[in-house]
């Protein structure tokens, strides 16, 4: 029952985590051709963003390939715009995918309603996912509907299949094509689009990505007034990596969550609850050889080969595997909604019946068997018939305690190891929620502004503050956990530093709490004023080798048209995640786009949902045309931080089981032992031997073991946190006493396990112990 229990729980766990793996590692191999897709990435080669790449190409580069570069088949460009999408009483705001005529034919999708040929022909046609064409227009065939993004006139040419949901294409729910003046001369260099380039089959990547390099840096030189080559070099990635290793890509326009790093997790975390489970199958099975010492016996005497009682011994061990196998599959089902839940992923338990995984499957099983019989089928075939059948004590000798002893301590470190990690990751967690950021985004709300204000944004405003539950306002045009960037520069000769920044008003320093430590915050901005001030984070001021004091009043210089000069100076704050270290940051008020902005406001919250309901009718008045949409910059934030958070939970809840799953190998041999040593308890016991004499006799044992598996387990266990600390610029010192409290937990755990069973065996009636055959 115990073997049976373990393995089952072993196998489910494996079997969930293999089918986040399976979706992971297939992420836009559904696309035909997959192996020949790449896209075109940005290495900047500068200074100031030295190391950094980007998925953003230049326009002209997809035209570019096509033309001069052999064995290019086919290119298309993406980028996306954000507005509201209206189809008859249907208002959202979405984000619109706009891309090439040829996007269809690299990544291939069924069209429902519609001509693949004719989707994408002119600038003014959408297409939409089935989704959402039913959310928009039921089941009907919208082909020929007039939508609007924005203010733009929309009319509908086709309906194509969703895009798998392990594609990085999958929130594409809206797609456009190009408008011609984004193929312009003035647009051929700006830095909108993803280029994506399918190749001939047996071309050789290598040499495509040279020829890129050199015409990149030809076109570069001839369309720099300098004769400079560009700041950036470029590169091709697989499309099928794009998923899995785009974590130090910036600026993507698709779906790009994973991270290979987390996978490799699943991997050790499946492989070590595999090995617990397998090694109480192994310790329990070689414990009992003596009961099967006289059957291995005869059998040898009557003409069995050792092959042939290895054989047998396998196939029991792949019998009870099987089983285990099935029962697994049924636990697996069950937990599967709530594994979704704690990885935020939406996995089917239909996945097992893809062939791949099928395969999968069948190794793993073949796997489980053979390592859970290899031992135990070797040590029991091996005795020799004469000793076997007189039922010699093959479960004590010293080579088979031995092994059983090894195995133990490596599930101990095992243990040991994970609850140390849980420790470190919970902390960091903790400490990541905890931390003062250096801003307060408590009770704060933006929305959108998408129309052109113009002078009528005053009344709005004012009509805005003029709420009761409405504390500050303020006008930034983006969020400061976002921003803009600039080069910021010593000098007009030094290459600089890039630099995030923010537009806004005078109010978004008070607004966000900001600790000013010198000067003052930004000035209201007339309209005829000349030149703008910025108010710098401390970073930036050290960048530019001065003091907070000392810069106040000087000119900086930028990458705005106006010259800046500073007017204040914060203190640092994490306006990006605490995975990277502070940078440099400018407040400014240089002029706004005429595009959109938000407006963040600092609300009461008493009852926030009606006062939502009040804004977004104030909006209204206003903007009849725009869709009102609360966003709330401290869940974002928080958000940028899931991942971490869903991996200390897998982590947590993985641990628990594999310490879980050691602990019944553990009580399995200790109920054994308890059992093999009956009659010598009762006499014992009859000598005068107290239980705590006979609790002691079961747990010295262990306690050496534990000992020597503390020995061996702090070292890796420091190695394991400190490995997984260095992606945090800001982190937890590793403290010795998360390693004794990880110590003292294994101990507890394995005592109190085996504690239970010695008071059972010495608490018994040692007459009936004596008369125990």
């Amino acid at each position: 029952m115990i073997n049976i229990l373990g393995l089952t729980i072993g196998l489910a766990v494996v079997l969930l985590m293999s089918m986040q793996i399976h979706h992971e590692l297939s992420f836009d191999k559904s696309f035909k051709g997959s192996d020949n897709i790449y896209r075109v990435n940005a290495r900047w080669t500068t200074s100031a963003r030295i190391g950094e790449t980007s998925a953003v190409t230049t326009g002209g580069l997809a035209q570019s390939m096509k033309d001069n570069i052999p064995g290019v088949i086919e290119t298309a460009r993406v980028w996306r715009r954000y507005h509201v999408f209206t189809a008859g009483d249907y208002e959202a705001d979405i984000a619109l995918a706009v891309t090439d005529q040829s996007f269809f034919t690299l990544f291939e999708t069924p069209i429902i309603y519609g001509s693949a040929e004719d989707v994408l022909v002119r600038p003014d046609l959408i297409a939409l996912s089935e989704t959402r064409a039913r959310i928009v227009f039921g089941d009907r065939d919208p082909v020929g509907e007039i939508v609007h993004f924005g203010p733009q006139q929309m009319e509908v040419s086709a309906v194509y299949r969703d895009f798998p949901k392990n594609s990085s294409f999958y929130d594409f729910h809206f797609i456009a094509g190009n408008p011609p003046v984004f193929d312009s001369p003035q647009a051929r260099f700006h830095l909108n689009f993803e280029t994506f380039v399918l190749l001939h089959e047996k071309t050789d990547t290598a040499n495509v990505g040279q020829q890129l390099r050199i015409m990149w840096s030809e076109e570069s030189k001839a369309a720099s007034s300098s004769g400079e080559s560009a700041p950036f070099t470029l590169e091709l990635q697989k499309l099928t990596d794009i998923h899995l290793h785009s974590t130090h890509v910036t600026g993507t326009n698709t779906s790009l969550s994973g991270d290979i790093e987390n996978v490799k997790m699943l991997v050790l975390l499946a492989a070590i609850i595999l090995l617990i489970a397998c090694i109480n199958y192994m310790n329990l099975a070689t414990a009992r050889a003596q009961k099967r010492a006289k059957e291995i016996g005869i059998s040898k005497t009557v003409g069995a080969r050792r092959i042939q009682l290895a054989a047998q011994l396998f196939t029991e061990t792949g019998i009870l595997t099987a089983l285990s196998f099935i029962l697994a599959l049924a636990l697996a089902y069950l937990l599967l909604p709530y594994f979704n839940s704690i990885i935020s992923s939406n996995l089917h338990f239909g996945l097992v019946f893809n062939p791949n995984f099928l395969l999968g499957a069948l190794f793993l099983f073949i796997l489980t068997t053979f390592i859970a019989a290899s031992y135990p089928a070797i040590y029991m075939s091996g005795f020799p018939p004469l000793g076997a059948i007189k039922e010699a004590n093959f479960g004590k000798t010293s080579q088979s305690a031995l092994i059983r002893q090894i195995l133990t301590v490596f599930q101990f470190v095992s243990a040991i190891v994970l609850i140390s990690w849980v420790i470190v990751v919970y902390t960091q967690i903790q400490y990541i929620n905890n931390r003062n950021m250096g801003f307060n985004l408590n009770q704060v709300i933006a929305f959108w502004i998408r129309t052109n204000p113009g002078p009528d944004f005053t009344p709005f405003e004012n009509a805005f503050r003029a709420q009761s539950s409405v504390l500050q306002i303020s006008r930034v045009s983006h969020f400061p956990t976002i921003g803009d960037q600039t080069l910021l520069r010593k000098d007009i000769d030094d290459e600089g530093v890039l630099m995030h920044v923010c537009n806004a008003d005078e109010h978004l320093i008070d607004l966000l709490q900001l600790q000013m430590i010198a000067g003052t915050p930004l000035p209201a901005r007339s309209p005829g004023d000349t030149i703008a001030q910025i108010v710098l984070n401390r970073r930036a001021v050290e960048y530019l080798e001065t003091t907070p004091e000392d810069i106040i009043g000087r000119m900086i210089y930028t990458g705005f048209r106006e010259q800046v000069y500073v007017c204040g100076v914060v203190e640092n704050f994490n306006f990006e995640s605490i995975h990277r270290p502070i940078g440099e940051y400018g407040i400014h008020n240089s002029r706004f786009d005429r595009g959109r902005f938000y407006l963040m406001a600092r609300v009461s919250n008493h009852d926030l949902p009606g006062q939502l309901e009040a804004y977004k009718k104030l909006f209204n008045e206003f903007y009849p045309n725009d869709m009102f949409e609360a966003r709330f910059p401290e869940l974002e934030m928080k958000n940028a931080y899931r991942e971490t958070q869903t991996t200390s939970q897998i982590a947590l809840l993985f641990s628990i089981l594999a310490i879980f799953i050691a602990c019944m190998g553990v009580f399995g041999l200790t109920a054994f032992t308890a059992e093999q040593r009956t009659k010598e308890i009762g006499v014992r016991k009859v000598m005068g031997a107290s239980i705590t004499d006979i609790v002691s006799l079961f747990t010295a044992n262990y306690v050496k073991l534990l000992l020597i598996s503390l020995v061996i387990a702090i070292p890796v266990a420091w190695w394991v946190g400190d490995r997984y600390l260095q992606d945090f610029a800001y982190r937890i010192p590793l403290s010795w006493w998360i390693f004794v409290l990880a110590a003292l937990i294994t101990v507890a755990l394995t005592l109190l396990t085996v504690s239970v069973l010695a008071v059972k065996a010495a608490m018994a009636n040692p007459v009936k112990s004596l008369k125990t055959e």
